[in-house]
């Protein structure tokens, strides 16, 4: 929507909802991780409760793909996406050897990491 009204002026939001993605992806990992983790050892399962438990998550996960791949067939995301706009913004700057145009949001965007192991293993 923003798109719409805003027009090439959008490009901006792009980035920051690509930093606000990948906090949520950094986050969201070892939150999930611990939380199963947690209810794992915490919990006494007997074996006919696990097997209503893995019937149960099945069928969760079964309908939740199911409602996810519905969604993207209906609205069809990148459908009107126009990839020769998106590849030519830059071909000005390359008559400058070594004049690049210094984006202050995409280098945000990229100082968070992906995950929380990502930054220990640049350095190891």
């Amino acid at each position: 929507m923003a798109g719409l009204w805003l027009g090439p002026q959008a490009q901006v939001l792009g980035q920051f909802g690509k930093l606000f993605i990948e906090a949520i992806k950094t986050i969201a990992a070892p939150l999930i991780f611990f939380a199963i983790m947690d209810s794992i050892l915490t919990s006494t399962i007997r074996w006919q409760h696990a097997r209503y438990l893995v019937m149960v998550i099945t069928i969760n996960t079964f309908f939740a793909a199911t409602i996810g791949l519905v969604i993207s067939n209906v609205f069809k995301p990148g459908f009107y996406l126009k990839l020769d706009a998106l590849n030519t913004q830059g071909a000005d700057l390359g008559k400058f050897k070594g004049l690049e145009k210094i984006d202050i949001i995409k280098t945000f965007v990229d100082y968070v990491p992906t995950n929380f192991v990502d930054p220990l293993d640049r350095i190891l």
